[in-house]
């Protein structure tokens, strides 16, 4: 169950920091950082939050913008030690998917956190939105940090992640130059870009393929550019390739060249 004002005498409580320590793993010693952490503003909005408080001027908003920036340092240091030979490219397109807003508000559900979050009666009754979710996570990573320090807060960010970090870079080598190249098209000529196979050689239980990518120019966007080819041993990373190609041509990828 969410709290409410009428919960608000137990809220800071150690029943409170019971269950978070059951979502997270992690038991707060201060508990005014657990609350704060975990109360939306609609809260303050209704005056569910107690009136003396000089500690919560802001309640979660700065706790979670401290939080976004450890949670970032972390990622980033875990792709930088896990894969040696992958460029800053890759890893900056894995850490964006991983700190998305999506993400962050899945996991929030997945260990129950959103069910402890404080909010006020304009949200009670519906889904919280994701915004909401996802900053009430980088909230709660924030005030580890300030009670804990780097160290365990990077832990508990390192366990909550670990199935994600794991697939990660199998997701993104078949998704993150495709979508990039998307949305550039999609935004400039309201187009996706078309990939066409050029050939297709070698043995059948090992076959090459060599693919294009069909983009809309500025200068002429009723005829399509041409990139690449991209080769691979499938027809997805040869996409994958074609769309790289592209994006070094447009100057929306440094080349490695």
């Amino acid at each position: 169950m969410i709290f409410w004002k009428k919960d608000k005498a137990t809220i800071i409580k150690d029943e409170l920091r019971h269950a978070v320590k059951r979502c997270i793993g992690y038991r707060f010693s201060k508990k005014d950082f657990l609350y704060q952490a975990l109360t939306h503003s609609s809260a303050r909005e209704e005056n569910l939050t107690p009136q003396t408080s000089p500690s919560l001027p802001h309640l979660n908003e700065r706790l979670e913008f401290l939080g976004d920036a450890v949670l970032g340092l972390t990622i980033s240091e875990i792709l930088y030690t896990r894969f040696p030979q992958m460029d800053e490219g890759k890893m900056s397109l894995i850490k964006s998917n991983l700190v998305s807003r999506e993400v962050l508000a899945k996991k929030c559900r997945s260990i129950g956190l959103d069910k402890l979050i404080i909010a006020g009666k304009g949200i009670k009754g519906h889904s919280l939105p994701v915004s909401v979710l996802a900053n009430a996570m980088e909230a709660v990573f924030g005030a580890i940090f300030l009670e804990s320090g780097y160290g365990k807060a990077s832990k508990i960010i390192v366990q909550l992640f670990a199935d994600d970090i794991a697939v990660s870079e199998d997701t993104a080598k078949y998704s993150n130059y495709k979508a990039i190249l998307q949305d550039y098209s999609q935004q400039n000529f309201a187009r996706v870009p078309i990939y066409k196979l050029a050939k297709q050689f070698g043995p059948k239980h090992k076959p090459t393929f060599e693919m294009m990518v069909c983009v809309p120019s500025k200068s002429l966007p009723n005829n399509p550019r041409l990139y690449g080819p991209g080769i691979g041993n499938d027809k997805k990373s040869a996409e994958q390739a074609a769309a790289k190609m592209a994006l070094e041509s447009l100057g929306l990828l440094q080349s490695r060249t």
